[in-house]
């Protein structure tokens, strides 16, 4: 009996250092973390496998009445971190495929540009015929990363340049530009419609009316002056571009055709596919509309039509080689006093030399 108390006795001074050891540890570590509040305690892989390893053996009952360095949930994402790096072999792992050499590269990127009706399939063949190996799904990637588009939309847009450059010489294309006209009687803004016709070949524009309201009977005026058989702005053009508005009613359409004129009508959201009317039309903004405010539509009209003289006879274009489109005799004289031109109140200039 005594021996049963003494060795109760024991234990239980022993469970009492235990206790008084790890209330001092926790103390420890209660001072250690005020010390570190502001500063986070880094610790490295091994010293995270070490501390993992030991936490794994403590019942969560137990853990979470002491005082730690590092929270039961960091401890468990170390645990599982050397899991993950057990059964990670991907050191083991063979090397990837050889990168794509430079001068590949570029044989793609060329072969790509000279075939644009050509898918990936197509173009990998041609490469293996040059006893290159590329599989499709390598020229994909090299395309896409260049950024340039997949099949369909190359198709449409080689179609388009290639109809633009056949048809250059005889196309012309048409489009509006609202403009806001200020009444001189009253502080109200009127919508008017401007309608400008281009040659593409050689830049020259027509002003073609300006309504406020296109209707289809305005729009067969104006077809028919267009396509008069003595001045027709239209004459010698076989194709009109238009977009899908509806002012130009199938009447206009086939008073074009009457006179031998197809009217070829833009995708739907494609600006881009009348890209020389839309340039013209922003011209016409910035460099009109910006600085003049039109206070009656016959304004709008004069102030307009006295732009379009600038710009047909005395402005430079780089779309022509930075030539006049329809120059006067006096371009290019050497001798004689310069003098001046000005149109919009000094907005415009031209500067051209009086003959000898």
């Amino acid at each position: 009996m005594s021996n049963t108390l003494l060795l109760i006795a024991i234990a239980g001074m022993l469970n009492q250092q235990n206790q008084d050891l790890i209330d001092f540890l926790n103390g420890e570590i209660k001072v250690l973390k005020e010390i570190f509040v502001k500063k986070r305690i880094k610790f490295n892989n091994k010293q995270r496998a070490y501390l993992a390893h030991k936490f794994k053996k403590i019942s969560s009952e137990s853990i979470r009445q002491q005082e730690l360095l590092v929270t039961p949930e960091t401890m468990m994402n170390w645990y599982r971190y050397l899991i993950k790096k057990k059964w990670d072999y991907s050191k083991n792992r063979k090397a990837g495929r050889p990168k794509i050499s430079e001068v590949n590269v570029k044989l793609v990127l060329k072969l790509i540009e000279e075939n644009p009706y050509k898918g990936d399939k197509d173009i990998s063949n041609k490469l293996k015929n040059l006893g290159i190996k590329l599989s499709a799904q390598s020229v994909k990637n090299i395309r896409e990363k260049y950024g340039i588009p997949p099949l369909p939309e190359r198709n449409k847009n080689g179609n388009w340049e290639k109809f633009i450059k056949a048809n250059w010489n005889t196309l012309v294309a048409m489009d509006f530009k609202t403009v806001e006209v200020q009444c001189s009687n009253s502080l109200e803004l009127e919508t008017y419609y401007v309608l400008f016709a281009i040659k593409l070949s050689t830049r020259e524009v027509k002003l073609c009316g300006i309504t406020r309201y296109p209707k289809e009977d305005w729009m067969l005026l104006v077809g028919n002056s267009l396509t008069d058989p003595i001045d027709g702005f239209f004459l010698e053009n076989k194709k009109c571009i238009i977009d899908n508005d509806v002012i130009f009613t199938k009447k206009f359409c086939n008073l074009l055709k009457d006179s031998k004129i197809d009217t070829v009508k833009t995708i739907i959201k494609a600006p881009n596919m009348n890209t020389f009317i839309e340039r013209f039309i922003r011209t016409y903004k910035y460099e009109v509309l910006q600085w003049v405010i039109p206070s009656s539509v016959n304004h709008l009209r004069t102030i307009t039509k006295e732009w379009l003289t600038h710009y047909n006879t005395e402005r430079n274009h780089q779309g022509i080689d930075d030539h006049i489109i329809k120059p006067q005799d006096h371009v290019g004289r050497s001798n004689g006093e310069v003098l001046k031109i000005s149109r919009l109140n000094g907005v415009l200039n031209y500067y051209y030399r009086a003959s000898a």
